[in-house]
């Protein structure tokens, strides 16, 4: 066995690592079981109502709808964190001490972090299949969309695999990661629909093809029949992003690998502190000292406000079709609320900070009020901006109940976010699974 090299040693050792987690296990089981109760569930309101052969495919959409989400979900959240852990630990250097190199590390990561979500997501095409008996479904169809869904899933993953290996902090390394992600899965998209609406010449629309959610324009049937080369263009386009973002991973994984070029500078840290809140709330101060998921807020509260005047006026004719908007972005901004609790507990609880805390006179409810005022203070504003222009623009739409008990829904959310992230980011080893059960 002397000179005996195996290929990919930590691809290898992943494979392993994962076939034999209980996670791996949960997570294909527990796609398929939601699938299929959805499934369900839309078989029973079909029968109740008659609704005909249209059916399979409102069935068909919608799981697909929810498959392309499950993909950039565990995309981010799977990987975003995988090299920026290794960092932080300090143990990336220990691999580089043997004749591993980049590439069998940023293999390695990939394989072990992704095949949970590869389970999760090929579980459910034996339930999207059911659709098919349903009419409405081709079976090209069909194989384009599963297609699709994996691209998307590559891609993402690839992204926060690569924003991760040049970061060390993991809500760095997250929110950059979802920036670069939406931008692809969202930004680009839109744009190309802006501007194909505006009528502008096809040329301007190439860099949609840089998308792997735009490929869902051209997966159904009659828009694949009437150009089959764009589909498999928008694929391949796509698919080579994902791989461009894993060879930028290899490289700077392979370059920046040591510590010191990413520890963090206290006497920045130190300038960031909001002087005007230390005294009387030390833990808000030190949570303060990451701004961006403040400014993220007031940008989303800003876009739903320009968004509520056009729908109000109608200026994009859609006769009030963009409300939907509004009611998303106010889920990021309390996304983002869950984010920043649960990854500052677990930040603290990690670097035995939360210990040091405790042995001051700030007791456990000063934890939790100093938590509250924080993040009321920080997110109650941008969440009430959106608030009143979303309500107004209801009004000619005949919504005005619905935006209401959405709003209270809001208001209700915002309160218990901090204590529920609070009670999560205790009782949970990985801030990622906090984030998880404080959003859900």
């Amino acid at each position: 066995m002397a000179g005996h090299m195996t290929f990919l040693p930590v691809a290898q050792r992943e494979l392993l690592a994962a076939s034999r987690r209980k996670a791996t296990f949960r997570m294909r089981t527990g796609s398929a079981i939601f699938a299929a109760l959805l499934t369900f569930v839309m078989l029973l309101f079909v029968s109740a109502t008659g609704a005909g052969a249209r059916s399979g495919q409102f069935l068909f959409n919608t799981l697909v709808a929810g498959g392309h989400l499950f993909a950039v979900i565990a995309g981010v959240f799977l990987t975003a964190d995988g090299i920026s852990e290794e960092r932080r630990d300090g143990t990336l250097g220990f691999l580089f001490l043997t004749d591993l190199t980049g590439l069998d590390i940023i293999a390695g990561k990939f394989t072990g972090l992704v095949l949970t979500a590869f389970f999760g997501l090929a579980s459910m095409f034996p339930v999207l299949a059911i659709s098919w008996f349903m009419g409405g479904v081709s079976n090209g169809e069909f194989w384009r969309n599963c297609a699709a869904m994996l691209n998307h899933l590559f891609v993402t993953a690839s992204i926060g695999l690569a924003i991760s290996a040049g970061e060390t902090r993991q809500a760095r390394a997250v929110g950059k990661t979802l920036i670069v992600v939406g931008f692809f899965s969202l930004v680009l998209p839109a744009i190309a629909s802006s501007l194909h609406a505006a009528g502008a010449h096809p040329s301007v629309l190439l860099p949609a093809l840089l998308s792997p959610s735009a490929v869902i324009d051209h997966v159904g049937e009659s828009a694949y029949l009437r150009n089959p080369f764009r589909f498999y263009l928008n694929l391949g386009v796509s698919h080579l992003v994902g791989w461009s973002f894993l060879i930028a991973a290899t490289w700077v994984v392979g370059r920046g690998w040591r510590l010191d070029a990413d520890r963090p500078r206290l006497a920045s840290a130190a300038m960031a502190l909001d002087r005007r809140v230390l005294d009387t709330n030390p833990l808000g101060a030190l949570m303060g000292i990451q701004k961006w998921p403040q400014r993220v807020a007031w940008y989303a509260s800003g876009t739903a406000v320009l968004v509520a005047i056009a729908s109000a006026f109608d200026l994009a004719g859609t006769g009030g079709g963009f409300l939907q908007i509004p009611l998303l972005l106010g889920i990021l901004v309390r996304g983002l609320m869950a984010w920043e609790v649960t990854s500052f507990i677990g930040e603290c609880r990690r670097s035995g900070a939360l210990e040091l805390v405790l042995t001051t006179p700030i007791r456990d409810a000063d934890v939790t009020r100093a938590v509250i005022r924080h993040l009321t203070r920080r997110y109650l504003a941008p969440t009430a901006l959106m608030m009143v222009p979303t309500l107004a623009a209801t009004i000619p739409s005949g919504l005005f109940v619905p935006a209401i008990i959405d709003d209270i829904g809001a208001v209700l959310q915002i309160i218990a976010i901090p204590t529920v992230g609070i009670w999560f980011g205790l009782t949970e080893p990985k801030p990622m699974v906090a984030f998880a059960k404080t959003f859900g």
